[in-house]
């Protein structure tokens, strides 16, 4: 499982943001209310994250749709790693067919020099 990746892609996030995380896990705000009150530093708030992500499948899929929304990427990983002309056709490939649209206009984006 990635959930010991979790608190190291989260690691750069507020105490308040790392709590929010907290608490969609948790599924109740009294936890991360608590959590919020006893000043914990970020290092213990990614622990407790990925703690909750290793018990539990669902708690990880909230921790990494957190980090996805909150994480900001490097710009290189946007321009060099997704649109790589090595990967670009990997990720288009998933794309349900009804989604052909956009295959065709991302693939001719990529195709332009």
């Amino acid at each position: 499982m990635a959930s010991h990746r979790i608190g190291a892609r989260v690691s750069g996030l507020s105490p308040a943001q790392l709590c929010a995380i907290i608490e969609a896990q948790a599924g109740a705000s009294d936890a991360a209310l608590r959590v919020a009150e006893e000043g914990l530093s970020t290092a213990q708030l990614c622990a407790i994250i990925e703690a909750h992500a290793s018990a539990s499948a669902a708690a990880l899929r909230v921790a990494e749709e957190h980090a996805a929304r909150l994480v900001e990427q490097p710009e290189w990983v946007l321009s060099e790693v997704l649109l790589s002309p090595d990967l670009a056709p990997h990720i288009l490939a998933q794309l349900p067919t009804k989604e052909h649209a956009v295959k065709g206009t991302l693939s001719a984006l990529l195709t332009v020099p």
